[in-house]
């Protein structure tokens, strides 16, 4: 999944392998209104980010209801959890399905993610303790 600057104001991109880490590419443009006429507000230091960490290609991506967290679900398997503030480090992997990670869904509360694989399954995660 590649995002093209210009083509969304939150894109990302995704390489691959590992270490896991998020770096952003410097915005120091003024905050005048985006393409759509309406004034950016995110908190993130970059519209751009560089997400590096999973095997294989990324499927799908949610923010938290908060907007400090994304999780990523990739072919490899794995769910990885991202603070998107400061270092924006990758915090927790999600292992246990036996296929890919199609979708994710956050809680409305953010304390946990349902995610969808073609193992035939939907896993509940506690995003705290990585628990099923």
């Amino acid at each position: 999944m590649q995002g093209f600057p210009g083509e969304n104001e939150h894109a990302l991109s995704v390489v691959g392998p590992r270490p896991m880490e998020w770096s952003t590419v410097p915005y120091n443009a003024p905050r005048a209104p985006g393409p759509n006429g309406k004034q950016r507000t995110s908190s993130l230091e970059s519209p751009i980010m560089l997400l590096t960490g999973h095997q294989s290609a990324v499927y799908t991506m949610k923010f938290n209801p908060t907007g400090s967290v994304v999780a990523s679900g990739s072919h490899d398997k794995e769910i990885f959890l991202w603070n998107v503030h400061g270092d924006c480090k990758n915090f927790m992997v999600l292992k246990g399905h036996k296929n890919a990670v199609l979708d994710l869904h956050w809680t409305s509360d953010g304390t946990q993610i349902v995610s969808a694989s073609p193992d035939k399954t939907l896993r509940l995660w506690d995003t705290e303790t990585g628990k099923q």
